[in-house]
């Protein structure tokens, strides 16, 4: 969670378990960088293009918002063991279904 909105990283991780991705592979925290995001970004740690793609469709952001991180990222990066990072920002938006 990058925002100051309580529990919207909580939210979305629901949502998203309701699309089917395991309870498993999600963690929740927020925003490492303890800034405020206004814009929601997914970064690709893995090389794992497919799933980005299905989590910025799922959570209806165009793909000019995933970062594939090792190629030219100009921006600092959120380091983890993760496959896939989502910084929730003040746009972020839990669709209905």
């Amino acid at each position: 969670n990058g925002t100051d909105a309580p529990g919207l990283a909580t939210s979305v991780v629901d949502y998203l378990t309701r699309r089917g991705l395991p309870e498993t592979d999600v963690t929740v925290s927020d925003a490492s960088d303890g800034l405020y995001h206004q814009e929601t970004l997914i970064y690709d740690l893995a090389g794992k293009q497919y799933t980005a793609k299905k989590l910025a469709e799922w959570l209806r952001l165009p793909n000019t918002q995933i970062r594939e991180v090792g190629t030219d990222e100009p921006n600092p990066v959120p380091t983890s063991s993760a496959d896939i990072v989502v910084v929730l920002g003040a746009d972020a938006q839990i669709p209905e279904s």
